[in-house]
C-alpha cells in the first residue's frame, strides 16, 4: 500500500515533482488508490486528491505537491 505520488509533464514526459516526505509527517500515498484532479479552492490550478497510506483519510495536495491538508478519518470504502 506504501506509494509515492509523482507527477509527470504529459508532454514530454519529464518528472515535475515526487511527494515521499515521511517526516514530520507521513506523506505517502496509498498506491491502490487513483488520484483525482480538480481545482478545489477556485484559483485555476488543479489539485490532486487520494487516499493516504492508512485508507481511512484524504491526503489533497498543491498542482506543485505542496502538501495541502488530510482528512478527519472517514468510513473505508471498498472497491466497485
Amino acid at each position: 500500500l506504501n506509494g509515492i505520488l509523482r507527477a509527470l509533464d504529459g508532454r514530454t514526459g519529464a518528472e515535475l515533482f515526487t511527494v515521499d516526505q515521511t517526516q514530520p509527517i507521513d506523506l505517502r500515498v496509498n498506491f491502490w488508490v487513483t488520484p483525482a484532479g480538480g481545482d478545489i479552492d477556485g484559483d485555476g490550478k488543479p489539485e490532486i486528491i487520494t487516499a493516504d497510506l492508512s485508507t481511512f483519510r484524504l491526503i489533497a495536495f498543491e498542482h506543485d505537491g505542496t502538501f495541502k491538508w488530510r482528512s478527519p478519518p472517514i468510513e473505508q470504502a471498498f472497491y466497485g
